[in-house]
């Protein structure tokens, strides 16, 4: 489940943010063959068991730093009371769809050590017909542009398609929503860039590696 909890203007200029953006990272999964660094087995198995024709992401994604200003980012984390370690806004084209999955990527030991795991989605791009984000039993359909959801469990399946006639683009946000106020700043990885690192003043870099082993 989620709850809306306010716009994204409040903080930022969403036209800026969209204009701002470059051709992006180009997205593409051939799951059944690569399992690609990151993606949950979980849900490759039910993409596999429910027919979803390879490949499954085919389209690019845009990251913070390296494919639109990080001032966006430090407002957005400003905005939610969160250091985001996932964010990306993702494109998605007339008649693709984003089969359910979760974002978890084997990092959480480590946020989960200095705070609460959260987990958002934010509308980006005009009302459309046909633009739609599903999460659990919800659904989202002709949603303002800049409308903040956060989810009351970040490990919540979600998905989305695109029935309409124009780019659908869903900014989603993963972060850890410290336990008391810390300083931070970005350490930017150009080999992944959608899983971000952060640097505490007492030196410690958060997550403490780029992927955990999974227990």
């Amino acid at each position: 489940m989620t709850k809306y909890i306010g716009n994204l203007n409040e903080v930022i200029d969403t036209k800026e943010l969209l204009d701002s953006l470059g051709e992006g990272f180009y997205e593409v999964f051939n799951v059944w063959d690569t399992i690609p660094s990151g993606t949950n087995k979980k849900d490759i198995e039910r993409w596999k068991s429910a027919g979803y024709p390879d490949p499954i992401c085919d389209g690019p994604c845009h990251f913070p730093h390296f494919h639109f200003n990080s001032k966006f980012l430090y407002a957005i984390n400003s905005r939610l009371n969160i250091i985001a370690d996932r964010c990306a806004i993702s494109v998605t084209r007339p008649g693709q769809v984003v089969p359910p999955h979760i974002d978890q990527d084997g990092r959480e030991k480590s946020l989960s050590s200095i705070g609460e795991i959260k987990g958002f989605h934010i509308h980006l791009g005009q009302p459309e017909q046909g633009h739609v984000f599903m999460i659990e039993n919800q659904a989202f359909h002709m949603q303002d542009c800049g409308n903040i959801y956060e989810w009351d469990n970040w490990e919540s399946l979600h998905s989305g398609a695109n029935v309409g006639l124009t780019i659908r683009y869903i900014m989603a946000i993963r972060g850890v929503r410290p336990h008391k106020p810390l300083n931070y700043q970005y350490l930017w990885n150009a080999d992944d860039p959608e899983k971000l690192q952060f640097k505490l003043d007492d030196g410690r870099v958060i997550p403490n590696h780029r992927l955990e082993k999974e227990d």
